[in-house]
């Protein structure tokens, strides 16, 4: 069952995730009972790590497989590294503050090769197994042409979200 004591708060490298940490610390700091569930979803791999360009001769084809899969290890072994660094340094933010560490638990989420807009998914999914009630996350602004071409991922989240309360903090 949800409880409406635990926060999940999906953070990145963006300015808005850390403004958004520094929100969740000063409403958790008086709130003994305030859980926080920072979490963080790696980036998926990008397009050119997808799919190898492919070959004629077998053996050939048999050695783009092998780079291509052992580039897709080292990536989502580097990203997961520094999104793992990226949590730690967020924990020791909020300790730091006074948040003391076990009202803090970490969530890394990799979603392995699935690529495009899943996020909000992944950020949902995460919230429920965390059993949180409420969402956290940081909204920057978009210039007006990127807004006609793109949404924010807390736009997204706020019209998929049922069920949830979630902060959007600019």
């Amino acid at each position: 069952m949800p409880s409406p004591n635990r926060v999940l708060l999906a953070i990145d490298e963006s300015e808005a995730s850390r403004r958004a940490l520094r929100y969740v610390c000063a409403i958790a700091l008086p709130n003994a009972d305030m859980q926080v569930v920072l979490c963080h979803v790696v980036s998926p791999l990008p397009p050119d790590l997808l799919e190898s360009p492919g070959a004629d001769d077998a053996e050939e084809e048999r050695e783009l497989t092998e780079e291509l899969r052992a580039a897709q290890a080292d990536w989502s072994t580097h990203r997961s590294g520094w999104g793992e660094r990226l949590l730690e340094r967020a924990r020791a933010f909020l300790t730091r503050a006074g948040v003391p560490p076990p009202r803090v638990e970490l969530r890394l989420v990799d979603p392995g090769d699935s690529h495009g807009g899943k996020l909000v998914e992944h950020l949902l999914e995460e919230a429920d197994g965390a059993r949180c009630r409420t969402i956290v996350v940081g909204r920057s602004a978009f210039s007006r042409l990127k807004e006609l071409v793109r949404t924010h991922v807390a736009d997204d989240l706020v019209r998929r979200s049922q069920g949830y309360t979630v902060w959007v903090v600019e």
